[in-house]
Protein backbone atom coordinates (compact mmCIF):
# COMPACT_ATOMS: atom_id res chain seq x y z
CA UNK A 1 0.00 0.00 0.00
CA UNK A 2 1.17 3.03 -0.56
CA UNK A 3 1.14 6.48 1.46
CA UNK A 4 0.79 10.16 1.32
CA UNK A 5 1.18 13.03 3.50
CA UNK A 6 -0.46 16.27 3.74
CA UNK A 7 -1.05 19.57 5.35
CA UNK A 8 -3.95 21.51 5.78
CA UNK A 9 -2.53 25.13 6.00
CA UNK A 10 -4.62 28.32 7.18
CA UNK A 11 -3.74 31.83 6.68
CA UNK A 12 -4.45 34.83 8.88
CA UNK A 13 -8.72 34.23 8.28
CA UNK A 14 -8.99 30.80 8.57
CA UNK A 15 -9.40 30.13 5.03
CA UNK A 16 -7.62 26.94 3.64
CA UNK A 17 -4.48 27.26 0.94
CA UNK A 18 -5.32 24.41 -1.93
CA UNK A 19 -3.37 23.86 -4.86
CA UNK A 20 -4.57 22.99 -8.39
CA UNK A 21 -3.19 19.91 -10.31
CA UNK A 22 -1.93 21.25 -13.64
CA UNK A 23 -1.53 17.83 -14.85
CA UNK A 24 -5.41 16.64 -13.86
CA UNK A 25 -7.63 16.12 -16.57
CA UNK A 26 -10.56 17.85 -14.77
CA UNK A 27 -10.44 21.00 -12.31
CA UNK A 28 -9.07 18.62 -9.17
CA UNK A 29 -7.68 20.89 -6.30
CA UNK A 30 -5.66 19.26 -3.30
CA UNK A 31 -3.65 20.36 -0.26
CA UNK A 32 0.04 20.11 -0.58
CA UNK A 33 0.43 16.43 -0.20
CA UNK A 34 2.56 13.77 -2.22
CA UNK A 35 4.00 9.90 -1.75
CA UNK A 36 5.71 9.26 1.54
CA UNK A 37 8.88 7.77 -0.11
CA UNK A 38 10.94 4.90 1.10
CA UNK A 39 12.42 5.25 4.55
CA UNK A 40 10.84 8.35 4.88
CA UNK A 41 8.24 9.39 8.10
CA UNK A 42 4.99 10.53 7.20
CA UNK A 43 5.53 14.24 9.01
CA UNK A 44 9.01 14.56 6.61
CA UNK A 45 6.97 13.68 3.50
CA UNK A 46 4.22 15.95 4.51
CA UNK A 47 6.76 19.07 5.04
CA UNK A 48 9.01 18.56 1.55
CA UNK A 49 5.67 17.88 -0.59
CA UNK A 50 4.56 21.03 1.03
CA UNK A 51 7.79 23.24 -0.26
CA UNK A 52 7.64 21.59 -3.49
CA UNK A 53 3.96 22.14 -4.35
CA UNK A 54 4.27 25.67 -2.93
CA UNK A 55 7.36 27.31 -1.70
CA UNK A 56 6.71 27.18 1.98
CA UNK A 57 9.13 26.41 4.37
CA UNK A 58 8.16 24.89 7.12
CA UNK A 59 10.73 24.24 9.57
CA UNK A 60 9.21 22.65 13.44
CA UNK A 61 7.38 19.59 13.30
CA UNK A 62 6.02 20.68 16.59
CA UNK A 63 3.64 22.69 14.66
CA UNK A 64 1.48 20.22 12.81
CA UNK A 65 -0.65 18.15 14.56
CA UNK A 66 -1.42 14.27 12.85
CA UNK A 67 -5.24 13.80 12.13
CA UNK A 68 -6.49 10.18 11.91
CA UNK A 69 -5.37 8.61 8.37
CA UNK A 70 -7.40 8.04 5.76
CA UNK A 71 -8.04 5.20 3.04
CA UNK A 72 -8.78 6.55 -0.14
CA UNK A 73 -11.73 4.69 -1.95
CA UNK A 74 -10.63 4.07 -5.31
CA UNK A 75 -7.15 3.39 -4.80
CA UNK A 76 -5.06 1.29 -2.55
CA UNK A 77 -3.53 4.21 -1.03
CA UNK A 78 -3.84 6.40 2.65
CA UNK A 79 -3.76 9.51 2.89
CA UNK A 80 -1.56 10.39 6.35
CA UNK A 81 -2.93 14.24 7.02
CA UNK A 82 -1.76 16.70 9.51
CA UNK A 83 -3.05 20.36 10.47
CA UNK A 84 -0.58 23.60 10.89
CA UNK A 85 -0.82 24.23 14.69
CA UNK A 86 -0.75 28.12 13.39
CA UNK A 87 -1.96 29.97 10.98
CA UNK A 88 0.40 31.75 8.47
CA UNK A 89 -0.07 35.26 8.22
CA UNK A 90 -0.44 36.92 4.57
CA UNK A 91 -0.11 34.04 2.24
CA UNK A 92 -0.15 35.45 -0.53
CA UNK A 93 -0.99 33.17 -3.14
CA UNK A 94 0.34 35.20 -6.26
CA UNK A 95 3.65 34.61 -4.78
CA UNK A 96 3.39 30.57 -4.26
CA UNK A 97 5.81 28.34 -6.45
CA UNK A 98 5.96 24.80 -7.49
CA UNK A 99 8.87 23.47 -7.28
CA UNK A 100 8.08 20.04 -7.66
CA UNK A 101 7.87 19.01 -11.81
CA UNK A 102 5.25 16.24 -13.35
CA UNK A 103 7.11 13.23 -14.85
CA UNK A 104 8.93 13.65 -18.02
CA UNK A 105 7.68 16.93 -18.18
CA UNK A 106 8.83 20.47 -17.80
CA UNK A 107 5.65 21.68 -16.32
CA UNK A 108 4.93 22.34 -12.62
CA UNK A 109 2.58 20.16 -10.40
CA UNK A 110 1.00 22.77 -9.09
CA UNK A 111 -0.26 25.84 -11.73
CA UNK A 112 -2.81 27.42 -9.06
CA UNK A 113 -3.84 28.50 -5.77
CA UNK A 114 -6.42 29.32 -3.89
CA UNK A 115 -7.52 30.19 -0.11
CA UNK A 116 -10.86 29.03 0.41
CA UNK A 117 -13.13 28.50 3.85
CA UNK A 118 -13.57 25.14 4.56
CA UNK A 119 -17.44 24.94 3.81
CA UNK A 120 -15.74 25.77 0.11
CA UNK A 121 -13.04 23.23 0.51
CA UNK A 122 -15.61 20.35 0.42
CA UNK A 123 -16.43 21.68 -2.97
CA UNK A 124 -12.86 21.66 -4.52
CA UNK A 125 -10.63 19.07 -2.55
CA UNK A 126 -10.19 14.93 -3.52
CA UNK A 127 -13.65 13.42 -1.15
CA UNK A 128 -10.56 11.71 0.83
CA UNK A 129 -9.20 15.18 2.09
CA UNK A 130 -12.78 16.88 2.93
CA UNK A 131 -13.24 13.73 5.28
CA UNK A 132 -10.60 15.44 7.83
CA UNK A 133 -12.96 19.02 7.75
CA UNK A 134 -14.97 17.40 10.28
CA UNK A 135 -12.32 16.63 12.45
CA UNK A 136 -10.27 19.80 11.82
CA UNK A 137 -13.49 21.92 13.08
CA UNK A 138 -13.54 20.38 16.22
CA UNK A 139 -9.34 20.88 16.64
CA UNK A 140 -9.66 24.38 15.12
CA UNK A 141 -10.71 25.58 18.91
CA UNK A 142 -8.62 23.35 20.52
CA UNK A 143 -5.35 24.07 19.02
CA UNK A 144 -3.56 27.38 19.80
CA UNK A 145 -3.47 30.14 16.61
Amino acid sequence: MKYTAGIFIFNEHNKLLICHASGARWNQWSIPKGIVEDNEQPIDAAIRETFEETGLKLTEKNDLIELPPIEYLSKKKTLIPFILRFRIHNIDTAKLICHGRLPNSHRPECDKYKLVSLTEADNYIHCTQAHCISQINVLKYLICY
